[in-house]
C-alpha cells in the first residue's frame, strides 16, 4: 500500500541518518503528517450465491459441524468466537425469546443477541452432545479431538480445522487469536 511504502521510506531515511550511510540532513525527512491515512478494509462476506448453495447441504454435515455452521451463519460471529463459546451461552426470557451471549474478541467485550428458536434448539442439542461425550463440567459448547487439533489451536492455526469434532477431555483452548471469516 501507499502508506506502507511511505512508512518504509521514513524508516530507511532514519536508519541512513543514524548510521551515516548517506549524507542526509539530521532532521526528519518524512513526518507523521506525511503518512497517508490508513485504508479501511471492507469486511469479507460470504456471497449470497455461496450461502444458497451451502444451505441445502447443511443436513449432510456431521451434527456438531452443522450446529457450528448454523451458529456462525445466524449470529455473524467470528470463528474464534465460536470456538470460545461457553457451554451455557443461551438463555430464554419470560416471553419465550432466546438470547445468545458470546465474547467478541475484537471488541474485548461480551455481546448478547436474539436468536431463532431453531438455532436455540440446535445449541441445546449441542449442549446435550457435549455432556454425553465429555462431561457436564466441560466449559465450551464445541470442542476438538486429538492432539493435532490441540496443536493447531496452540500455534494460531485455522480454527476451522481445529474445532471440528469432539473427543478430548483435556483439550486446551487458549493461546490463539485467529480472526477467521465473518459474514
Amino acid at each position: 500500500s501507499r502508506q506502507a511504502a511511505v512508512y518504509n521510506l521514513r524508516i530507511f531515511f532514519e536508519h541512513c541518518v543514524r548510521n551515516d550511510w548517506l549524507e542526509l540532513p539530521k532532521i526528519p525527512l518524512v513526518f507523521q503528517e506525511d503518512l497517508p491515512p490508513r485504508e479501511k478494509s471492507n469486511p469479507r462476506f460470504i456471497p449470497d450465491v455461496v450461502i444458497e448453495q451451502l444451505n441445502p447441504h447443511v443436513e449432510e454435515l456431521p451434527e456438531p459441524l452443522m450446529r457450528m455452521f448454523l451458529t456462525v451463519q445466524e449470529s455473524g460471529m467470528r470463528i474464534v468466537e465460536l470456538c470460545l463459546l461457553k457451554h451455557d451461552c443461551i438463555m430464554q426470557d419470560s416471553e419465550g425469546d432466546w438470547w445468545l451471549t458470546y465474547h467478541q474478541t475484537k471488541m474485548r467485550k461480551d455481546h448478547t443477541i436474539t436468536i431463532s428458536k431453531e438455532l436455540a434448539g440446535a445449541i441445546l442439542e449441542q449442549q446435550k452432545y457435549i455432556r454425553s461425550v465429555l462431561s457436564a463440567d466441560f466449559p465450551y459448547l464445541f470442542c476438538a479431538s486429538g492432539t493435532n487439533a490441540e496443536a493447531a489451536m496452540l500455534r494460531n492455526s485455522s480454527a476451522e480445522v481445529s474445532c471440528y469434532h469432539c473427543g478430548s477431555q483435556n483439550f486446551k483452548r487458549n493461546g490463539y487469536n485467529n480472526q477467521g471469516h465473518r459474514h
